[in-house]
């Protein structure tokens, strides 16, 4: 992710307590990779961009020798989770995804693992697709997977009630649905911190949805990481984020959904330019 401030240093000394679907699974490297080796097949060298510094990215089965760079604000967030590539330390630069460091034409391929989230909707969604538009070459292409709003809203309270019924698979799972419920409208995004107050004053707490659910209190206290933070998030759905892109000149040549649980709101969208 293109980290902002307050969240993102707390999340980076946590990311070994994030799972999947907030985190990439080796399904979602299956997709990603997919589209990788369709660009790598037509090109002497690949030259690719990550854009955030999920250090799943750096572990996908790039084809030797790529040229790879990973772009993201953060340097605390960069310090601190990315692996590098192809050696520690590697393959990585601080920079802004609205004014990509980077020449005309220059990456044959770009990837992301849920880019949007943190962009303000629709405007930012706008400028870094132009700005993609701008690094990747002619034929490129943009492989990356979404966290999108489902178009029937859920409320906090059922999301609860599913948790305590066993019918959550694991907490990053609810958060997730938290996240989205907790969201008034696209445009708006959602306030980490909102999230955090709702969870505190509302929510069945650490140690009961532990004891009915069996997930870990160390997994649950990852929300700490937004108390009081402003940082905001946006989920649009599939819908509108496909409407972007359609309007931004991006072919879209595939959008599959994962099996796992969430899937349907974290499919992998490979695109051209």
């Amino acid at each position: 992710m293109n980290s902002s401030t307050g969240v993102w240093t707390n999340q980076s000394s946590q990311w070994d307590r994030v799972g999947p679907p907030l985190r990439p699974c080796l399904e979602d490297h299956q997709l990603m990779e997919r589209g990788i080796h369709e660009v790598a097949s037509k090109k002497k060298r690949l030259r690719a961009l990550v854009m955030g510094v999920t250090p799943e990215m750096a572990r996908l089965k790039w084809p030797d020798e790529t040229d790879l760079l990973a772009v993201d604000k953060s340097q605390h967030m960069i310090d601190s989770v990315w692996p590098g590539y192809p050696n520690p330390g590697e393959g990585v630069l601080c920079g802004n995804w609205l004014d990509l460091p980077l020449e005309k034409h220059s990456r044959d391929l770009a990837v992301s693992d849920g880019p949007f989230g943190v962009l303000r909707f629709p405007h930012e969604y706008y400028d870094v697709l132009k700005q993609l538009k701008r690094v990747l070459t002619t034929d490129g292409i943009f492989v990356f997977r979404i966290f999108a709003r489902p178009e029937k809203e859920e409320k906090a309270s059922e999301i609860y009630e599913a948790a305590l019924n066993g019918n959550i698979g694991n907490f990053h799972v609810f958060k997730l649905r938290l996240l989205m419920a907790m969201q008034p409208d696209s445009r708006a995004g959602v306030r980490t911190g909102d999230v955090w107050e709702e969870w505190e004053h509302n929510g069945p707490g650490s140690k009961t949805l532990s004891d009915k659910c069996g997930w870990p209190v160390e997994q649950i206290n990852t929300i700490e990481a937004y108390r009081g933070q402003n940082d905001i998030y946006s989920f649009p759905t599939l819908q509108e984020i496909l409407a972007i892109l359609d309007e931004s000149g991006f072919e879209i040549l595939r959008c599959t959904e994962p099996a796992y649980e969430l899937g349907e709101r974290c499919p992998t969208l490979t695109c051209k330019v």
